[in-house]
């Protein structure tokens, strides 16, 4: 599962604005979620946790680091 919420979030298109540390916790529902539905359904809930959080901003418009 650690493999799986790090490629996903790799693959996002989102990402965290500043300095922003953020922690995501394997619960069952989210291993279900990779099973039956595969990566792309954890990246997209991902996505979706972001902008709910209003954390979120395109990839495209992060400076490098």
């Amino acid at each position: 599962m650690k493999r799986a919420l790090r490629e996903a979030f790799r693959l996002c298109s989102q990402s965290p604005k500043g300095d922003t540390d953020l922690v995501f916790v394997a619960r069952t529902p989210v291993i279900e979620l990779l099973e039956r539905n595969g990566l792309d359904a954890v990246k997209e809930k991902m996505v979706e946790i972001l902008g709910k959080a209003s954390l979120a901003t395109p990839r495209e418009a992060r400076r490098p680091g």
